[in-house]
């Protein structure tokens, strides 16, 4: 295992290293970095949040587990992490699409605009080799488009049953949901998600499920 603070000052170098303009759009789509951002930097933030230190393995693909840490406190065992992402399922609340795609690729499109062109608008209205077009989203529709997209994500993690036993922690990234949700209630939207886990799921095999909104270091929601 390494030094996680080490690690992490190491990590940030080595992009700004590679970008010369810094944190700019083609970090996020560049592959070793979009991997620090898709799935290490939730695992930091959650730290963060916690007042965590310790020592931490970022494993190899296909592992059970995609980081193993072990805290700086007395009595602690490794704790196996995984980690996930979720972005706004547009097509859930747009009826008018033909063939619902899934919300990564709605993402990775809105990422290649931005990166070809410098800006981007938000909300699903963009096709593979067409510009993006502004939208109209009511509240409603950001509340379903993210309930939708979490709820698949534990779904479909909670299904694996090579994580069935194990009793790792399981970190939803969700980019912008807090200032997407601004004006909703948040405890009527983690209850509706807390019900789809116990009655649809029955239940998680997850010790714990964590919400983490990576554009903020504050938001980091405990569901169960």
């Amino acid at each position: 295992m390494s030094s996680l603070r080490e690690f992490i000052d190491g990590v940030f170098q080595h992009i700004i290293r590679k970008n010369s303009n810094g944190y700019n759009s083609e970090v996020l789509t560049c592959g070793d970095s979009k991997s620090v951002f898709e799935e290490f930097w939730p695992f930091i933030l959650y730290l963060d949040h916690n007042n965590f230190d310790g020592d931490f393995q970022w494993t190899a693909k296909g592992a059970a587990a995609d980081i193993l840490f072990r805290p700086h406190l007395a009595c602690h065992q490794v704790e196996g992490f995984q980690v996930t992402c979720a972005f706004p399922d547009w097509d859930a609340v747009r009826p008018h699409q033909v063939e619902p795609r899934n919300h990564g690729y709605i993402a990775s499109l809105e990422r290649a605009e931005l990166k070809r062109s410098g800006a981007v608008f938000l909300g699903g209205d963009i096709g593979k080799g067409e510009p993006s077009k502004p939208s109209s989203i009511s509240p409603e529709q950001y509340f379903g488009a993210w309930r939708s997209s979490i709820c698949n994500a534990i779904s479909s993690k909670s299904k694996n049953r090579r994580y069935h036993g194990e009793e790792f922690i399981l970190i939803v990234s969700a980019c912008r949901i807090r200032f997407d949700l601004l004006t909703l209630n948040v405890d009527e939207f983690l209850m509706e998600i807390a019900e789809f886990v116990k009655f649809q799921l029955g239940g998680s095999c997850f010790r714990s499920i964590k919400i983490i909104d990576t554009s903020r270091r504050d938001v980091v929601w405990k569901l169960v």
